[in-house]
């Protein structure tokens, strides 16, 4: 069996920083998003876990870069149509790799209350 080679810890560290993309949220236009850090995502699951609606509010302002909200308009997110803040939440919580499977992005859904 040849011996397998590992990546050095330069290429591993800059592998796993935040990801940035461009993301077409159907139904209103394109925006930007970016992953959320470990830290982050722990701080956010912590303060809100068990309040379903503000985790993915919070989610869905850590990660939206494009257009950037202020408190006033994050705060408005409770009373916004589910479907695309839910689906930014998905998206958000995949490239963090806090859910990789349809599965998992599934059971957040359901977890947030959108339910797919």
């Amino acid at each position: 069996m040849p011996e397998r080679r590992t990546i050095t810890a330069d290429v591993f560290l800059r592998a796993i920083q935040q990801a940035e993309e461009y993301f077409d949220l159907p139904g209103v236009g394109t925006v930007k998003i970016k992953s959320l850090s470990t830290r982050d995502a722990q701080r956010i699951y912590q303060q809100h876990g068990n309040d379903r609606a503000a985790l993915v509010v919070a989610v869905v302002s850590a990660g939206l870069v494009e257009p950037a909200l202020t408190e006033e308009q994050v705060a408005a997110l409770h009373d916004a149509r589910s479907g695309p803040v839910v689906a930014l939440f998905e998206r958000i919580g995949r490239i963090s790799g806090i859910s990789e499977t349809e599965e998992q992005a599934e059971e957040l859904a359901d977890l947030a209350g959108g339910g797919s």
